[in-house]
């Protein structure tokens, strides 16, 4: 009978040197019983990799970088975990995530585990920047004078900038999936308003609407609202941006400039009246005085 081990091991062995990302395996005593060429590759020596001095003559020892998370991981009893650390390899400092799986042997017990890494440090940059993007539109977004408001396409608030909260009187978790019926003075106008926004859409991606707005305290108040409807790549509508203005200033402006304007005419008018009224007053005046003459 033709003994086929060491050909299964050399093809075993084959592939595990073939694996593009760095893999290792430990033993039931947490040594690194074998390791791939892109693992050792990775690292700038082989003592970070974990090879130790005499791979020959004794098992290797575990790379301390990741030894102290191994034996977490042998000891919760878990059958695989992923975890991620920041590594000096042959690169330089890198972002890995590390994948632990357990190897069990003739009847579930531990006889070791897979090490299986992958350099995500392009993830992580991405990420970053994403998160300092983030940082910076929410620090602008709260730094608006004008109210903001972003909703689902279904009308539902997602969420409202400071300026908004302090305009209507909310607190940011009273406004969450609420709709912005809320916002208006009730029912019917709410509908009155949708109907007219759907319309004005049609035409294009945004529209200005002037309305009455209502706070949480019940006082109505004039706004002027520019409303966006934001679009994916498929056209399907994403949600909508609605940033809105408190005028009441505006129009109690505008009130006063009328109410100047009437008072204008009114001068006009009485100066009008005064001149008109003139001749018949100065005969008078002088119809009595002649009265006054004769009865002397």
């Amino acid at each position: 009978m033709v003994d086929h081990s060491g050909t299964g091991r050399d093809k075993y062995l084959t592939l595990f040197e073939s694996l593009q990302f760095p893999v290792a395996l430990l033993d039931k005593d947490c040594r690194i019983d074998a390791m791939n060429s892109a693992w050792k590759n990775l690292f700038r020596d082989a003592s970070h990799a974990g090879a130790g001095n005499d791979t020959e003559s004794r098992p290797h020892t575990l790379a301390t970088w990741i030894s102290d998370d191994v034996r977490g991981f042998v000891s919760s009893g878990r059958d695989e975990d992923v975890i991620e650390k920041r590594v000096e390899t042959v690169a330089g400092k890198r972002h890995l995530s590390v994948k632990l799986k357990r190897m069990p042997d003739v009847g579930d017990t531990f006889s070791g585990c897979v090490i299986v890494l992958d350099d995500i440090t392009r993830q992580k940059k991405t990420e970053l920047a994403l998160q300092e993007t983030t940082i910076w539109l929410t620090k602008m977004f709260n730094a608006l004078e004008e109210a903001v408001f972003i909703g689902t396409s279904q009308g539902m608030i997602v969420n409202a900038n400071r300026a908004a909260r302090r305009i209507f009187g909310y607190a940011l978790e009273d406004l969450k999936n609420q709709t912005t019926e809320l916002l208006h003075v009730d029912h019917e106008h709410f509908m009155a308003f949708n109907t007219r926004l759907k319309e004005e859409l049609t035409k294009g991606e945004s529209t200005t609407i002037e309305y009455v707005a209502r706070r949480k305290n019940g006082e109505v108040f004039p706004v002027i609202a520019n409303v966006t409807r934001l679009k994916r790549e498929d056209n399907k509508t994403l949600g909508i941006v609605s940033i809105l203005r408190d005028i009441s200033a505006i129009k109690m402006a505008e009130e006063a400039a009328r109410d100047s304007e009437r008072l204008q005419g009114a001068l006009e008018l009485a100066g009008a009246v005064c001149h008109d009224m003139n001749q018949p007053l100065m005969a008078i005046t002088g119809y009595a005085e002649l009265l006054l003459m004769e009865c002397c």
